[in-house]
């Protein structure tokens, strides 16, 4: 189990994503090995990302002070790269929205 963090910009939190990046590499070693030949054994990563919550925007705003960008500017950008349509609970309205 990796996260989506590991393959975007996500300032200030190296600790965090360079554990996950060897991960994938790892995943992607084990695949090429295991899965070739007759052992063909698969070998997948996930790669959740962000889930609407008080946390996931704590967060994006720490970023966004970090860089000095405008507030709202980091949860934007996640959330034109993670974002599915889905229906909104309190009306029913489509929108693109974190799950």
């Amino acid at each position: 189990m990796s996260t989506i963090f590991s393959r975007t910009p996500y300032f200030g939190r190296i600790p965090y994503v360079v554990p996950k990046s060897g991960l994938n590499t790892l995943s992607r070693g084990l695949a090429q090995e295991l899965g070739s030949g007759e052992k063909g054994i698969r070998v997948n990563t996930l790669y959740p990302g962000p889930i609407a919550s008080e946390r996931i925007d704590t967060v994006f705003a720490a970023m966004d002070e970090l860089q000095q960008q405008p507030s709202g500017t980091t949860s934007e950008t996640f959330r034109g790269l993670m974002t599915n349509r889905r229906a909104s609970a309190e009306d029913g309205a489509m929108g693109y929205r974190y799950p």
